[in-house]
């Protein structure tokens, strides 16, 4: 399982999100959380944009699981998710 989902994750990123995001110039960003009684939360990163024909198209980049849903350790995943597609510039 260890080599299968990483090989699955860049896969989809190549073949679907990669190709969709190369002429976009705008994107809004957005995300959702779901909370747990574990403290073992869900952030999972979504971003949305106008595709070439102007058709809105959303696009889920990043899932990953976060103990505090404010400080400094969600700003880091966040900000590493970003940087793979250079949002943040």
């Amino acid at each position: 399982m260890e080599e299968v989902v990483p090989t699955m994750v860049k896969k989809t990123m190549n073949h679907h999100v990669l190709p969709n995001l190369t002429l976009t110039i705008v994107v809004s960003i957005t995300f959702t959380l779901w909370m747990s009684r574990s403290r073992v939360d869900i952030f999972v990163l979504v971003i949305n944009f106008l595709s070439d024909n102007w058709v809105p198209m959303h696009i889920t980049v990043g899932l990953f699981e976060v103990n505090e849903t404010i400080g400094q350790s969600m700003v880091v995943q966040l900000q590493v998710s970003l940087e793979k597609f250079g949002l943040l510039h």
